[in-house]
């Protein structure tokens, strides 16, 4: 991970040493444009691999996807990226299906267009109407805002948390069958955890949208992070003891104490998770500690299972857990529909559990964990249970911890994020990015990191 040479760089009035604090995507790319423009960055990353949740494990010849486990087609950010680093992305198989488990049973889900809301037949036909009669009115409503940068939405649309907002609109079957499953899949906790502003916005960026489509890109999730940081000074296993401002000789300047040393920056951009920001970072602003202590994030375990790629006879590709049905597992992912996830007979099936399980077990033995799930996994997977009948050991091929895997957007919280945004952003040259800073998920955190560039850069 090198710089790149000053002849590639566009020049600048005002160069500036910048440190960016975390190699995550939303890191990776606010250093990758700062860089272009002519300042000098440096990475730092308490880890050893670049990515954060775009993470990608090889081992026995699989790739396995422990965080983000694909991209959608109308990540913008990160196509753009992958098309300059020449990384191919490959649709999943297009012939997979998903499902949602109600009382034991399996039912079909899926929701490309308004009109599928009546194949949903996990629901009453009296919900299906009522949810189809909803799409129908957001479509007419044409709601304004970015699901990826959710401070352009109005604070008109911050108005509630969305289970409460979806029980008044749709009713409790819907909720609890098909926004709490969907919100646990994506987020690992329910809807109540989710503001209207987050909902509206990210139902206007699906339903309906063709290029709301799964994609893998060639060498995983992770290729685009390790291309960004393969042109940049990235630091790991960076051990960072703290940030702090002083002002010396009228010259205020940023103090990095990282591996027993202390190195001097004009600029700080905090790229790693809020909890991490305010440890290092030392006597915030009132604004700063605020913000940093209104985030609360979501927790995960992942567990990857290896099985026969034709353990189902059909052609699941993603299980749907609702909570009041099992509050152990939230979605599982069968990955026999990506390119190259099949290996002599075998893919991987990932297990993802709820947020309130993954904390209670965060702290567990594998084993433990492992003595937990198993039992659930196949209350709601029979498939699973079947294949372990005639196999003793599990087959457990990874397991990985997410105690911060996705922030939450509580009712009010987009509103906060916005106004520090607008009023707060840059006080004493510190800035914060990242998705919990209205940028959900990893096309978000990108496009975070890009933001901030232009704005360092101005």
């Amino acid at each position: 991970m090198t710089n790149m040479s000053s002849k590639e760089l566009p020049a600048t009035s005002s160069p500036k040493q910048i440190a960016v604090i975390g190699a995550g995507i939303a890191g990776l790319s606010c250093a990758y444009e700062l860089q272009k423009a002519g300042h000098e960055v440096v990475v730092y990353e308490k880890n050893a691999d670049v990515g954060g949740r775009m993470a990608t494990r090889v081992k026995d010849g699989f790739e396995f996807n422990p965080g983000a486990t694909f991209l959608s087609r109308h990540y913008t950010t990160l196509r753009e990226y992958s098309k300059e680093f020449g990384i191919l992305w490959t649709p999943l198989r297009g012939d997979r299906t998903h499902r949602v488990i109600r009382d034991g049973k399996a039912y079909p889900l899926g929701l490309k267009s308004p009109l599928e809301v009546l194949n949903l037949t996990v629901l009453s036909l009296r919900s299906r109407l009522r949810f189809l009669w909803f799409l129908i009115k957001l479509a007419v409503k044409k709601v304004p805002g970015d699901f990826f940068d959710l401070s352009t939405t109005s604070e008109v649309l911050d108005f509630d948390n969305a289970s409460h907002y979806l029980r008044r609109e749709i009713g409790d079957e819907a909720v609890d069958y098909i926004a709490d499953p969907f919100t646990a899949t994506l987020h690992f906790y329910l809807s109540d955890k989710v503001s209207t502003a987050m909902l509206l916005t990210l139902l206007k960026s699906m339903v309906g949208n063709k290029e709301f489509c799964a994609e893998y890109p060639k060498g995983g999730v992770q290729a685009i992070p390790n291309a960004l940081a393969e042109r940049l000074t990235v630091v790991t296993n960076a051990d960072i003891a703290s940030v702090s401002h002083s002002t010396t000789s009228n010259i205020a300047e940023w103090l990095v104490h990282v591996n027993g040393k202390q190195e001097s920056f004009g600029v700080v951009v905090f790229a790693c998770p809020a909890p991490a920001a305010l440890k290092l970072l030392q006597a915030p602003t009132p604004a700063q500690q605020a913000l940093l202590d209104s985030v609360s994030y979501g927790s995960t375990i992942t567990l990857s299972f290896k099985v026969p790629a034709d353990m189902f006879v059909d052609t699941t590709n993603c299980i749907y857990v609702p909570y009041v049905e099992n509050k152990i597992i939230g979605s599982c992912i069968f990955e026999a529909h990506k390119d190259g996830l099949v290996r002599q007979g075998q893919t991987l099936f990932n297990v993802y559990l709820h947020d309130e399980a993954a904390k209670k077990l965060m702290d567990k033995s594998d084993a433990e964990v492992l003595a937990t799930v198993l039992p659930e996994l196949e209350k709601v997977c029979p498939e699973f249970a079947r294949y372990r009948t005639s196999v003793e050991d599990p087959q457990l091929f990874d397991i990985e911890r997410w105690p911060l895997a996705m922030p939450k957007f509580p009712h009010g919280q987009v509103t906060n994020i916005k106004k520090f945004q607008a009023e707060h952003q840059g006080e004493n040259n510190a800035y914060f990015i990242g998705d919990y800073m209205n940028a959900p998920w990893t096309e978000g955190a990108a496009q975070s990191g890009k933001r901030c560039a232009a704005l360092v850069d101005g």
